[in-house]
């Protein structure tokens, strides 16, 4: 998920190059990997794994095109549903008991269907298409953002009983939910647009996207502050696979930027910001990267 995630920001700001191709077809490696986990049983449909499949599955469609974008988008909805009827977005859990971060990975899956779906449903105007954005669609941006009112209250508990502790890479999801609820939002207005969607609506999901977007950025100074010792070296900076639900919200938060930018014609400074955090969220893909292979078992 976060690769695919980095590849939709490098394309946004460099073009179909080498670089957004490239993490786009490591993306979609490490997705096959994981659907071998979700179909091998592996991974019980309210785990974290199984919602970053169903958010990885959304983020790949936001950069694959034509057919394979249909199918993934069909397979993120039905994974989602799978889910959300076992109630694994009501009780996200691993074997070791909720995770504070984890949690949050139900609004994570549930903004990225609607992602895809959008997106999907704007470019082929289907028959049902403005009436499946204007109240599926809606229904969806508002699931995801309850779903974060719901689980922010523990996570944010976890992360004061841990004040002083070594900061767990999926903290940074409590930003990363919020930044994609921004992008649902920011594209579900754009979809309403193009579908001809009273003007009004589509721009309160505009106007939503933006508040979900500020509040992303507000989480940007207390989890830097959490990081500081880390960032300092103050701590060994050893490799964590949970690093990889760090690099995610930063790659998500670049994305969002442009997709607000677009969505309210801020094109300035947002633009700027997008790229900005895009640089960030690279650097940080390429250390984690280079962490996981000194990891592995020479």
């Amino acid at each position: 998920m976060a690769t695919a995630i980095v590849a939709d920001g490098a394309r946004e700001h460099l073009g179909h190059g080498p670089v957004a191709i490239g993490l786009a077809l490591i993306g979609a490696l490490l997705y096959l990997v994981t659907l071998i986990a979700v179909l091998g049983g592996r991974a019980a449909p309210s785990t974290p794994t199984a919602l970053s499949f169903v958010a990885g599955s959304g983020a790949l469609a936001a950069v694959a095109s034509g057919v394979l974008a249909v199918l993934l988008t069909i397979v993120a909805g039905a994974g989602w549903a799978t889910i959300a009827v076992r109630g694994g977005l009501a009780r996200p859990r691993t074997s070791t008991g909720a995770l504070p971060g984890g949690a949050l990975l139900a609004t994570v899956a549930t903004q990225a269907v609607l992602v895809a779906g959008a997106t999907e449903l704007a470019r082929r105007h289907g028959p049902g298409a403005r009436e499946l954005i204007l109240w599926g669609g809606s229904a969806l941006c508002l699931l995801g953002v309850a779903l974060y009112c719901v689980f922010i209250p523990s996570l944010v508990r976890g992360l004061r009983a841990r004040r002083g502790e070594r900061p767990a890479g999926d903290d940074w999801i409590a930003m990363g939910a919020l930044a994609i609820s921004a992008l649902a939002a920011s594209t579900l207005s754009e979809a309403m647009r193009r579908l001809g969607a009273p003007t009004e609506i589509a721009r309160v999901a505009a106007d939503l996207g933006a508040a979900c977007w500020l509040g992303a950025s507000a989480w940007l100074a207390p989890l830097l502050w959490r990081e500081r010792r880390w960032l300092l070296g103050h701590v060994p900076r050893t490799y964590g696979f949970d690093r990889w639900a760090t690099v995610f919200p930063l790659g998500m938060y670049a994305v969002s930027a442009a997709a607000v930018a677009r969505a309210l014609d801020w094109r300035e400074p947002l633009h700027t910001i997008s790229a900005g955090a895009l640089a960030v969220a690279l650097a940080a893909w390429l250390a984690t990267a280079a962490g996981g292979l000194r990891a592995i078992p020479r």
